[in-house]
């Protein structure tokens, strides 16, 4: 089985996608906001409804930026247990686990940033 990472190295290589994550986040909603009260978002009638689009996306685009927020909040507050060979894994552990192709993956099990990939730096 391959070795596993340091995991104080994948913490903060997954700090640092989630701090990249919330400030492009955040630049959309932003952009988003000003596009939705720019004079061009305007009604010109009334099934003229891109003011009313351009606003529900800010306010998504806003919401994802929290919810980005949040999870940074959490990965910062975890406070990883150390998992032998033949402990029951929980959060915070590190699994290596071979796919079918033979490759073998780490997975750092958490109960937010769901998905996201990091890559460390080798040396």
């Amino acid at each position: 089985m391959a070795q596993l990472p340091d995991k104080q190295a994948v913490i903060a290589a997954l700090r640092a996608e989630l701090e990249g994550r919330i400030a492009r986040a955040a630049a959309r909603a932003e952009q988003a906001r000003a596009d939705a009260t720019h004079e061009e978002a305007r009604a010109e009638n009334d099934k003229d409804t891109r003011g009313l689009e351009t606003s529900y996306l800010a306010r998504g685009q806003a919401q994802r930026a929290e919810e980005l927020v949040e999870a940074l909040h959490r990965v910062r507050l975890l406070a990883p247990r150390s998992y032998g060979e033949d402990d029951p894994i929980g959060l915070g552990a590190l699994v290596c686990a071979e796919l079918e192709d033979g490759e073998a993956r780490t997975f750092f099990l958490l109960d937010v940033a769901g998905g996201t990939e990091v890559t460390l730096d080798p040396s």
